[in-house]
């Protein structure tokens, strides 16, 4: 529970999670409800509790859904009969734009208090991505300063990204096109104030218009107080629209010259206003990979008014010239709010800037998605996968051992669904697991609410709380995560396995969701399903999108078979094709163990060859060394578990690595999980496994998802070769895993080999740096050699100086153009490579194959191989 102070009015908003319900729950204590009661209150308490109320539902309606309780004042209200209130329902009208309250809110009422249960935001065609009482955003609209809505604010958003890719000199003649009748206004009102010249009671030859705001506050005691008020409306409307003038001074009704700042000083005046012009400026936000990024400064004029009736009585113009902005200048953080960590927090400018471009493109189409979900990427279509994923068959283990419980759950699919078994749902869903849970049992059927069962051998008030956070992260992930659209809850059930009895809780008979929250129709199942296939198969990228937003993508099928089907396995040798996802298959396995066996990240030791990979995979998951650093430490007391990752290329120069790693696996009961790829084994020493006949426990990988089509095709070909120049067992494991190979049609991507002269390095760089003009980030960029002194002979002889950000390895996760050995970087990729004279060393000539494999495989999507005569 989370206790918030409301800024807005002197009362206390509770936040609970997963406790009575197993949902997010805020808590509004004495709020009067009702039209006429609510008529009677003072203006002040009135417009209080309204404020708060819709910042609670907007939170809500932002963070996908949830129940918000509030005890109201009046003990004779009634809902069924006084409502809520016009202004609260005007209140929400605004909030959720063009769509009905009934849609997203369902009211009821018990004893002093109502329940407001709120569905989750989404945003249909034409519909902005958040909720937001006023979006900050402020643009000219003829002679009017106008807040621009929601979904008016998305589209004015997608308009200024799009016109980051034209030219300015195109930007400033389109505008010019643009202001028509007003250039005349604008032209006067321009020379206006390069004049600096006014007169009291002149009466001016131009007026108001788009470009030219005048405002009088002659009348004003506080003249910087209300400019502190008016500036940012004033920098935000101007600069959203194509610029201009406010002129403080002139009466807006007659044109009439009357002046501001009575006996103020003016230098003072002007500073105070720049002061206030530069934190509105901070306001103005530039859209992600903005072309542009120019400086926005307006300008500031202070000039006095002449003939005035006494020195004492001196007065002044305020001129405030406003050049249009290139992206977005908002007013204001948006009032648009959301709950974070279990606190209602508003969002900044930034923040709303990103979700209201956030885009959506892939075979998933989310397109009318909830407000928190992210881009999400696969390359498998998710009713294939719901259909192989979720067959309906159920834990043979739970059967066999606890027939009553079994029985039980089967009784419950009264109507077309399914049933889904897992060991835990929470580990699933990379939550915490319990180790007093037996199974667990998602059953979503028409005409019920979805039911999470969890199977226990005794009633506790800890696995009553797992079981309530459980249900409660599984719903949010659903939404969240899932996209999934329609009212959903989950209710969490705790069931004896030896019995098969139901466990009541003590909050069982409060627990009651309107009927919208139960699915209808078989079609309903099915798109929870899918929206469930995406919760259990999702994993964070290390990547980020143009908007440097989190990307999820997909596992594969065959990826989260592993991951289930080899759950139990101590020991286990898995065999993955270059670009099959080995390494990320490592990183889910990681995060796996540390909430199924609850342990912390220093049980978890990742171990690799190389040390790019090892700072790729410093993400906080784990403990990370390279496998000489392993051996050169001591006994590592913490250590419970051990994931080994581009096992074929460890040696032994140091010592027997793989012994040493059983043995502390062994010590603790532990798991070690080796990955590895004979194909690509780059030297001839020993590389300390075991051999292939004792690799008894094994799984494989497949299929090749990371590569375009082009660079797959020569991948492919170098397999065809390297599977020839292997004898016995090692020879028939090759050929079997060349046999399974399986392409998951990717783009169509590039291979170029090029042979040029001495020259080619500058080529490279030249070619770098018009892909980074392009919009390339220098994060998608690689450039490889052989050795260290072919890359430091090379560009040595080219007097070649790059003038884009680059280093080695050792900044894999920095903002830069990596240029290494194709050793160091084994286990990584980019989008784009350039392999610059890849061969082995002389003495290792045999495995030359294998190293161009580890190289080529490294290439995302282009692949660009120099080789110099």
């Amino acid at each position: 529970m989370f206790l918030i102070w409301s800024h807005s009015m002197a009362s206390l908003v509770t936040v609970e999670t997963a406790q009575e319900y197993p949902d997010q729950v805020l808590w509004i204590k004495e709020v009067t409800f009702g039209e006429k009661t609510r008529k009677g209150l003072d203006k002040k308490l009135r417009e209080g509790e309204k404020k708060v109320f819709l910042e609670c539902v907007c939170a809500l309606l932002n963070s996908g859904g949830g129940i918000l309780c509030a005890e109201f004042r009046n003990p004779e209200y009634n809902y069924n009969e006084d409502g809520i209130g016009k202004d609260l329902e005007d209140g929400l009208n605004t909030l959720i734009e063009s769509a009905r309250i009934e849609d997203f809110l369902k009211v009821t009422q018990q004893e002093n208090k109502l329940r407001f249960y709120v569905r989750s935001w989404f945003s249909a065609k034409g519909q902005a991505r958040l909720c937001s009482l006023s979006t900050g955003l402020v643009q000219r609209s003829g002679r009017s300063a106008l807040v621009l809505s929601p979904s008016a604010a998305m589209d004015f958003l997608k308009r200024q990204e799009r016109g980051q890719y034209v030219s300015q000199e195109h930007r400033a003649k389109k505008q010019k096109l643009m202001q028509g009748s007003d250039d005349d206004i604008y032209d006067k009102a321009s020379k206006f104030y390069e004049e600096e010249k006014a007169q009291l009671n002149e009466i001016l030859d131009f007026g108001e218009s788009v470009n030219v705001e005048f405002k009088s506050f002659c009348s004003e005691k506080n003249l910087i107080s209300r400019l502190k008020e008016a500036l940012p409306r004033y920098l935000s409307a101007f600069g959203n629209t194509r610029g201009g003038f406010v002129f403080i001074g002139i009466d807006d009704n007659t044109r009439k010259v009357v002046g501001c700042g009575q006996n103020l000083d003016p230098d003072k005046l002007k500073k105070s206003i720049e002061a206030m012009r530069d934190k509105a400026m901070n306001r103005a936000i530039h859209i992600h990979h903005c072309a542009h990024q120019t400086t926005w400064c307006p300008e500031i004029k202070v000039f006095p008014v002449s003939e005035a009736a006494t020195v004492n009585d001196q007065r002044y113009i305020v001129a405030i010239k406003i050049s249009p902005f290139c992206c977005a200048a908002f007013e204001d953080d948006p009032n648009s709010w959301e709950l974070q960590e279990g606190i209602v927090s508003k969002l900044k400018c930034k923040d709303c800037e990103c979700r209201f471009l956030l885009f959506f493109e892939s075979a998933l189409n989310l397109q009318d998605s909830p407000p928190q979900c992210q881009p999400v990427y696969s390359i498998e279509k998710t009713a294939d996968l719901q259909e192989r994923i979720f067959p309906g068959s159920i834990c043979d283990k739970l059967l066999e051992n606890y027939p009553e419980a079994f029985a039980t759950l089967t009784n419950h699919q009264s109507n077309p669904g399914i049933l889904i078994m897992s060991k835990s749902w929470a580990v699933d869903i990379s939550q915490p697991g319990n180790k007093d849970v037996i199974g667990e049992a998602l059953l979503i059927m028409s005409e019920e609410y979805p039911k999470l069962f969890t199977v226990v051998k005794k009633e506790t008030s800890e696995l009553w709380k797992y079981a309530k956070e459980t249900a409660f992260h599984l719903k949010q992930k659903l939404v969240n995560l899932g996209g999934y659209t329609k009212w959903i809850c989950v209710v969490p059930c705790l069931l004896d396995c030896n019995t098969g009895e139901m466990i009541q809780s003590e909050t069982a008979g409060h627990l009651l969701y309107p009927h919208s929250y139960s699915l209808g129709h078989l079609e309903e199942v099915k798109a929870l399903l899918r929206s469930l296939v995406i919760v259990v198969l999702s994993f964070t990228s290390p990547l980020r999108d143009k908007l440097g937003s989190e990307i999820i993508n997909l596992l594969t099928e065959e990826q989260y078979n592993i991951l289930q089907f080899y759950e139990g396995h101590k020991s286990l040798f898995i065999h993955g094709l270059a670009g099959s996802g080995k390494t990320l298959l490592a990183m889910e396995k990681i995060k796996k163990i540390k909430n199924s066996e609850q342990c912390k990240s220093e049980n978890i030791l990742y171990l690799c060859e190389n040390q790019g990979l090892k700072d790729f995979m410093r993400w906080n998951l784990c403990l990370c060394d390279t496998r000489s650093g392993f051996m050169m430490k001591g006994a590592y007391a913490d250590i419970k578990h051990i994931v080994v990752d581009e096992g074929q290329n460890f040696r032994t120069e140091h010592g027997d690595w793989y012994r040493k790693a059983k043995k502390l696996a062994k010590r603790s009961g532990g798991i070690l999980w080796v990955f590895l790829d004979y194909f690509q084994k780059c030297h001839t020493f020993a590389d300390g496994l075991p051999p292939l006949t004792n690799q008894t426990s094994r799984a494989y990988l497949d299929k090749v998802v990371r590569n375009s089509k082009k660079v797959f095709n020569e991948m492919n070909k170098l397999i065809g070769v390297i599977k020839t120049r292997y004898r016995g067992d090692m020879s028939d494991h090759l050929k079997r895993m060349h046999e399974k190979m399986t392409y998951i049609p990717s783009l169509e991507g590039n291979f170029s080999v090029i042979r040029s002269l001495a020259t080619s390095m500058k080529k490279v760089v030249k070619r770098v740096e018009i892909l980074l003009e392009q919009g390339h980030s220098p994060r998608d960029i690689a450039i490889l050699f052989s050795t260290m002194e072919t890359k430091s002979s090379l560009l040595h002889q080219s007097y070649v100086r790059p003038s884009f950000q680059h280093g080695s390895i050792e900044n894999i996760n920095d903002d830069v153009v990596v240029m290494d050995t194709i050793r160091r970087f084994s286990g990584l990729e980019r989008d784009i490579v350039f392999l610059i004279e890849p061969a082995a060393h002389y003495s290792q000539s045999e495995i030359e194959p294998n190293l161009l494999l580890t190289a080529y495989s490294r290439a995302r999507i282009r692949l660009y191989v120099y080789h110099l005569p």
